[in-house]
């Protein structure tokens, strides 16, 4: 389990006063707010990951001398199991963030771009960026599948 550094502005946010013009339209700035809320909800998820590794480093640091020859074995043991599961409970939430989002943000974006163009007969720019990467389960190997170790 590794510690994520990418570093996630949490002081982004969508301002509502500016869209005030958009009252008539409540199911929209709803919208608008749930995607912030995802947003900011994956922000403090990978704060509170940073913040376990922190513990685990800490753990493993104290447990072993400096420059001491360990196994993955006795590193595992270092680490208090709460925060093994607490490590694989935010990563899996990450993860679930990661799969998800995308779409809500996009959808609302959509939405308020259309809603945009209609009103003001300009649309919304957007920069969409490429799937950089999906993860995937590794596929299980096959017995007699000729493959060799």
């Amino acid at each position: 389990m590794r510690a994520i550094h990418t570093a996630f502005k949490s002081d982004l946010g969508i301002d509502l006063k500016q869209l005030s013009f958009l009252a008539d339209k409540p199911l929209l700035l709803e919208k608008l707010a749930y995607a912030e809320r995802l947003y900011l909800d994956l922000v403090e998820t990978i704060d509170e990951y940073r913040k376990v590794h922190v513990q685990i480093q800490e753990a493993t640091a104290s447990a072993f001398a400096p420059h001491a020859v360990v196994t993955f074995g006795q590193v595992e043991k270092a680490i208090p199991s709460h925060l093994t599961a607490q490590a694989n409970t935010l990563l899996a939430s990450i993860f679930d963030h990661l799969d998800r989002d995308e779409e809500s943000y996009r959808a609302v974006a959509a939405e308020l771009s259309a809603e945009l163009k209609r009103r003001l007969g300009r649309s919304l720019l957007l920069r969409c960026k490429q799937k950089v990467a999906e993860f995937k389960s590794p596929p299980e190997e096959k017995s007699g599948a000729g493959l060799h170790r």
